[in-house]
């Protein structure tokens, strides 16, 4: 009994890894790894609606992973070992999917750096520049290439003020969602409801996404 437990949960972990490789390859061909930078443009094509659902797949395979309660502080020992932050959630899921929110953020901080509050405690040569909800929060709110909203979406941003954010990952008809977030409180990343975020962190700032002619 437990050989066939055991070989069925490895056959859907196994299908469940081909599934995403097949949508990872598919996204990469069709959005041709969606060109981040291009001059003063941001401009992904169409297709990026598949490289949303990449974003959320590789969310869900996140689940579980270890909260890093020092916070890559003291070298980021435990984030070498495997932990996470909250900002880890919604940026290593779109990096999968071929599109690099922390280079768009290099480069406004070069172009715009009126947008962020940048100083000795946060300078963009630091690599905990781009890993600060508050760096994010502003990119969203003045970069075209972003749209901060007050509706959600699946594959938004969440911005819970400009210290916690997750990734939408469902909504429902009447408006409610859920995240997938990595949360100091809960230790880990995990599925939460969007009555629990508010709660627990107030009400959402905004909804940030992509600006993209058919997806907001």
């Amino acid at each position: 009994m437990k050989k066939r437990l055991f070989a069925g949960v490895a056959i859907g972990a196994a299908a469940m890894a081909v599934t995403f490789v097949a949508l990872q390859a598919r996204t990469a061909k069709e959005v041709n790894r969606l060109r981040v930078l291009a001059g003063d443009r941001f401009s992904p094509p169409t297709e990026a609606r598949q490289a949303i659902t990449v974003a959320v797949f590789y969310a869900q395979s996140m689940l579980g992973k270890i909260y890093d309660p020092l916070m890559g502080r003291f070298g980021d020992p435990l984030g070498k070992a495997g932990c996470v932050v909250c900002i880890d959630v919604p940026v290593r899921s779109y990096q999968a999917a071929g599109i690099s929110i922390p280079l768009l953020l290099r480069d406004a901080a070069k172009k715009n750096p009126e947008w962020f509050s940048i100083g000795p405690n946060n300078p963009p040569s630091s690599s905990f520049f781009y890993r600060r909800v508050r760096n994010y929060h502003p990119l969203f709110q003045h970069h075209p290439a972003l749209l901060a909203d007050t509706v959600p979406k699946v594959g938004d941003w969440v911005f819970y003020g400009k210290f916690h954010i997750a990734l939408v990952v469902d909504v429902g008809a009447d408006g409610s969602f859920r995240v997938i977030e990595a949360s100091p409180l809960k230790g880990r990343v995990a599925v939460s409801e969007g009555k629990y975020m508010e709660k627990t962190w107030g009400r959402p700032a905004f909804f940030g996404r992509l600006r993209l002619a058919n997806h907001g």
